[in-house]
This record gives structure tokens, sequence and C-alpha cells, in this order.
């Protein structure tokens, strides 16, 4: 199947990487005013549980704005505001590091966007081009390449632009688009930890903290067991950590 090239797709992906950010940080938004709205209106410990179970939502919704933000323009500022809300967070409802008998672990999405790391699995995939459903290798779509294609769910069983089954996308109208590679099958080889995944969103959700250091930072009074506050949000923030790693499985 042709579809007619028009020019590169740099800005197409560019547009994409706005959309995704955009929707994340109007969720978190949505979640904090939600959540600001509950301590403000009602006083009572059910309104203050909506209002933190809504605030750590937010949280979560600003770290994947920023992951998704990771090097481009809109970076600083979605650092800024998860900064800005993961204080809001600490000083309104507390923060425990999260704790399973004596093993604890960091899972703040605030304390692991800030560690710039991701993950990148590797292994033998068939990949289709979105345009025209062949095998990747040998149709004619190229990737870096953008393509007049019309919308809406086709005979490939999804819609050329936004790749879902369903929406709104008009088959009498032509969208500008970029290929997209789809795996429909993959054995899966390795998983390595990289400074920045493909996916923005193949991070970690958990990272396990050692006692020994935990004994260390927290002074003889620490005993395993014991709840951890976690006071990271009241401090200055020292900015993104990042790393730069070629392959580490």
């Amino acid at each position: 199947m042709t579809f007619s090239a028009a020019g590169a797709d740099d800005d197409v992906r560019a547009a994409y990487l706005e959309r995704q950010v955009k929707a994340r940080k109007q969720r978190g938004d949505g979640f904090m005013s939600a959540a600001r709205g509950e301590m403000r209106a009602d006083p009572t410990l059910l309104a203050r549980e909506r209002a933190e179970k809504a605030a750590r939502q937010a949280l979560a919704s600003y770290a994947s704005a920023l992951d998704w933000a990771e090097d481009t323009d809109r970076e600083e500022e979605a650092h800024r505001q998860l900064d800005e809300a993961g204080r809001w967070v600490r000083r309104t409802f507390g923060c425990l590091v999260h704790q399973d008998g004596m093993t604890y672990s960091q899972r703040c999405p605030v304390a692991l966007a800030h560690n710039r790391v991701g993950l990148s699995i590797g292994g033998a995939a068939k990949r289709i081009c979105s345009l025209c459903g062949s095998d990747l290798s040998e149709c004619e779509h190229m990737r870096g390449t953008s393509y007049l294609v019309p919308g809406g769910p086709s005979d490939l069983g999804w819609c050329r632009v936004c790749l879902k089954d369903s929406c709104d996308h008009e088959p009498s109208q032509e969208y500008r688009v970029g290929v997209v590679a789809r795996i429909i099958d993959l054995e899966l080889v390795e998983v390595s930890i990289v400074s920045k995944p493909a996916n923005p969103e193949a991070r970690f959700t958990s990272i396990g903290l050692d006692l020994a250091q935990l004994q260390g930072h927290l002074g003889p009074e620490f005993r395993p067991g014991m709840p951890v506050s976690c006071d990271r949000c009241l401090s200055s923030c020292n900015g993104l950590t990042r790393h730069q790693i070629t392959h580490l499985q």
C-alpha cells in the first residue's frame, strides 16, 4: 500500500511527545485540585483520606509527565511541578518509606523520577509497519519520514493515525503521520538498565534500600522494622541524577 511522503517526521514526533506530556500534566493537575479542594472543604478523616489518595495519584501523573518530557523544552517545568507537588504532599500528609517487615524500598514516584534510569528489553521480535501492516524491514515506508494517510480504523484493525481500534479520525481526511513499529511477536532474551529507555514509561517502580545505609543515615536509634519517615521533599532539590549507562543486564 502506497502513501504520499510528506517530509521528515521530526515535528510529528515532537508534537506527539508534547501531547503526552500535556495529558499527564492535566491529569496530575486534576488530582491535585481535587486533593486541595477536599482539604479546604471538609475536615473529616474520610475527606483527608480521599485527598491523600488523589494527591498521590497526582504525584504519579507528574512523574510520568517528566518521563515523557525528558530532554525536551518541557522538562524543567515538569521537574519543578513534581517537586512542588511532592513538597505539598509531604507537608500535608507525611510520607513513610515503604516497608515489608524488616525490608524497605523506595516506591515514591517523586524520588524514583529524580533517578533518570529505565529499562530496555532485548530479544527476537517481529515488527510490522503501522501504515501497511507488512514486515517493517521489507515495506516501502521509512522510519523518520512522514506520510499522508486516511484516518479511522482500517482493514489493519487499527487507525494509522492513533493506532487505536476505535477513534474519531475521519477516513475521508488525510493526516500527516510517521511510521511506528508494531511488535506482534517477541521472544524476550534480556532486560537491560539504560540511561534513557525507548519507552518513556519503562521505569523502576521500586528500588530496595540497604539496611546498612539506612542505619548510617538515621543513626544508632534505628532498628530494622521501625517505620521510617521520608523527608526528601522537604529539602532543596539537587537536580535530576543522570547516568551514562552503555549496557547493564
